[in-house]
């Protein structure tokens, strides 16, 4: 990180420069994880950031063993409010989200035959199973609304085959794809009525694929991809043409296990880690990318080359389980996917750095099924174990999560005012605002990246961060500029806010936003020789003259639209007493003992305070609409008098003293205070309010912006509601 002046440009004299600063995100060392709630990633020398998980996995293994025992979970499907879970020895088990009921004896013919295929096409599912001898296959439908069921094997094409290994719906007819004796590749499709020859129609010549099964089948609402064994991937219109895009999907010999389609592009998975993604537009190389780098690469889905078994959209995200309990979630970027703009895969299973899945075995997932509120993984070790999790969530995105920069990245002996943060990013769909701070992160403001941003809240010390929130997504941040612009320390632009410091660091002016409506240069001089009252408090130990000014014409700024507060510091050199004075107070005294006091000319007013103290150090708080000399004395910071002064005052004079009439009052809560002033006929001429002050003034104006008339007026002081005082003033011209 550095800091590279660029240019002066001098708007006021000498006071204003022009620097900037950047971000590097080489290594996690940019990045102040300790303050980072997202989770950060490193890859290929960039930062990528994502929601966290919202919720680990449900072990639901032991419920599925009750039914399946060691029997593995082949395949998952949903519909209907229920889920059918198929696997080994003719496992049938029905599960509506809290209940899992065995269904193997039910259905027809199904004995010990592998449950292969699951689908669910409005009212029914259809499943097939796969025989070991070269007989007809079993097929099953089933209505899960009232339990009907019926065989479904006894079609009329020899070329239906004995092993019913993929089924595909498109709410209009079913695909049934499978093996038949030879072996031959098969293709049926069925109109889903009755088992006859003019209801079902063999495609299996008109798929081409030979001696290759197909084992997955997946439609998109235009068109099917299916893709079996050997490499075998074909595109169908669904009337009479199939295309071969299996040279420029590149899958080789490597068979093709899954497919899923999330609306905007395919993704493909098979043999050897091999995953293809497919924007669906061309038949050509182009519209393929190949995601097995990132995919296979530790740090990336960390799958090597073992197979991928299933792929699931579930609205966000893709889920892709496989061999030895490998799970990756996959974001996909955009869905204008370049090479370098791929998105993130994020391992969560037996291949994750931490294995987020309850299951900690490496059991094989072999299917992945979302209904819109949760998702299912299924599988198991064939004699060993079933396996079945279960998360309703998979990432966190209801609040924002933060990734933000070193705490401070740039410290400066001026003010920072100004700042346009830059940063080169990709959403990926996500949402990331950008904030900046110049207080030490008390007060952190959203910008527009790119854009010039006044900093409400200036300050000394500049750092930024980005807010993440949505649903998942792996925005990465490659660069990140930030131009801001300084002044002097005791220079407040217009309408900003901030804290002016006094040399002695403790004693400090806090400003909020819009209390000045000029460029201001403020003053904390302290001084020397506090002069002294003949009546309590008689002294102060320490005071300040406060002062301000406006930048541009010099003239004098005594008064202010908001409450300012003054902190004056004091510190206890012995440890023991505030000082070593004849009215030595003890520093366990000081909240009670001390208070800030205004200088009236003659004499100390006390006004209401806050004492905190720090090891040997006090400070002493109150907020004030104007400024003169103030100091800290001996006097309860609670048990504050009502004091109006001057009065008689002259609102035209020309000396600051004697041209306002101050109100002190108590004000222990830093309540709202509202005072209003009556002439004697009972017109209100002026209400004055503010939040929190212990004193303030009247510069004898009327609610017009007019001086008022000689004479008398009435006042009352309300502090939270409350009646403080009332009385008299006395105006002179």
């Amino acid at each position: 990180m550095k800091k590279i002046a660029l240019l002066a440009v001098i708007l006021f004299p000498g006071l204003l420069s022009c620097l900037t600063f950047t971000e590097s995100f080489n290594s996690l060392a940019n990045i102040d994880t300790a303050n980072t709630t997202a989770t950060v990633i490193t890859s290929a020398g960039s930062q990528f950031v994502r929601l966290p998980l919202a919720s680990v996995f449900t072990d639901l293994s032991t419920d599925a063993g009750t039914t399946f025992t060691t029997n593995v979970i082949n395949i998952i499907g949903n519909g209907s409010g229920k889920w059918l879970l198929g696997g080994v020895l003719g496992k049938i088990v029905e599960y509506d989200g809290s209940t899992m009921t065995d269904k193997s004896a039910t259905f027809y013919d199904i004995g010990t035959n592998p449950v292969a295929s699951i689908v669910y096409q409005d009212p029914y599912f259809l499943f097939g199973t796969s025989t070991s001898s070269v007989t007809l296959p079993i097929v099953n439908r089933y209505r899960p609304s009232n339990g009907q069921y019926v065989n479904c094997d006894t079609f009329p094409s020899t070329n239906f085959g004995n092993k019913v290994y993929t089924i595909g719906s498109n709410s209009g007819y079913w695909l049934i794809g499978g093996l038949a004796g030879g072996p031959l590749g098969t293709l049926n499709k069925w109109d889903g009525t009755s088992v006859s020859a003019n209801n079902c129609t063999d495609l299996t010549s008109a798929l081409g694929c030979g001696a290759q099964t197909p084992l997955t089948m997946v439609f998109n609402g235009s068109y099917w991809l299916i893709g079996g064994t050997n490499g075998n991937f074909k595109k169908y219109d669904g009337a009479s043409t199939f295309t071969d895009l299996g040279t420029p999907a590149n899958f080789g010999a490597s068979q093709i296990y899954t497919a899923g389609w999330n609306g905007s592009y395919w993704l493909i998975g098979g043999a050897s880690g091999k995953l293809r993604r497919y924007d669906g537009l061309t038949d050509t190389a182009t519209s393929f990318i190949t995601l097995d780098t990132n995919f296979q690469a530790a740090g990336g889905g960390n799958f090597g080359a073992n197979t991928i078994s299933c792929i699931n959209w579930n609205g966000s995200v893709w889920v892709i389980g496989g061999v030895g309990g490998r799970v990756t979630l996959y974001d996909g970027g955009t869905s204008a996917a370049t090479s370098t703009n791929l998105g993130c895969f994020i391992p969560i299973g037996s291949n994750g750095g931490a294995n987020t899945l309850t299951t900690t075995t490496t059991h094989g997932i072999n299917s992945i099924s979302w209904n819109g509120s949760y998702i299912l993984l299924g599988g198991g070790t064939t004699g060993v174990s079933v396996a079945l999790n279960r998360a309703n969530a998979l990432f966190d995105g209801a609040a924002e999560k933060t990734v933000a920069s070193k705490t401070t990245i740039v410290t400066t002996t001026d003010r920072i005012y100004q700042a346009t943060l830059t940063a080169v990013d990709q959403l990926n769909g996500q949402s990331l605002k950008y904030y900046v701070t110049a207080d030490e992160g008390t007060h952190w403001q959203e910008v527009t990246n790119g854009t010039q941003a006044n900093i409400l809240y200036t300050g000394s010390k500049l750092a930024w961060k980005a807010a993440l929130s949505g649903t998942f997504g792996t925005p990465k941040i490659t660069a990140l500029t930030i131009n801001y612009n300084t002044v002097a320390a005791n220079i407040m632009p217009a309408n900003l806010g901030g804290i002016v410091t006094a040399v002695d660091a403790g004693t400090t002016l806090t400003i909020a936003p819009n209390t000045s409506a000029v460029d201001t240069d403020f003053t904390l001089l302290k001084d020397t020789n506090p002069p002294a009252s003949t009546i309590d408090p008689t002294a102060a130990l320490v005071a300040y003259d406060v002062s301000a000014k406006n930048t541009a014409t010099g003239a004098a700024i005594n008064s202010f639209s908001k409450g300012i507060a003054l902190t004056v510091h004091w510190q206890a050199t012995d440890g023991v007493h505030i000082d070593d004075t004849s009215n030595a107070v003890l520093l366990t005294e000081a909240k009670t003992r001390l208070c800030l006091a205004m200088w009236n000319g003659l004499h100390w007013i006390p006004i209401s305070s806050s004492v905190v103290v720090v090891g040997n150090n006090v400070y002493v708080t109150s907020n004030t609409s104007h400024f003169s000399k103030y100091g800290i004395v001996i006097a309860s910071p609670t048990n504050i008098p009502v004091t109006v002064e001057p009065n008689p005052f002259t609102p035209q004079s020309s000396n600051y003293t004697f041209n306002n009439v101050r109100f002190s009052f108590p004000n222990p809560d830093g309540s709202a205070v509202v005072i209003k002033i009556w002439d004697i006929t009972g017109t209100l001429m002026k209400e004055i309010s503010y939040d929190g002050a212990g004193t303030l003034q009247w510069d004898g104006l009327d609610t017009l912006g007019r001086v008022v008339e000689s004479g008398v007026y009435i006042y009352e002081i309300k502090v939270g509601g409350s009646a403080k005082g009332t009385g008299t003033i006395t105006v002179g011209r």
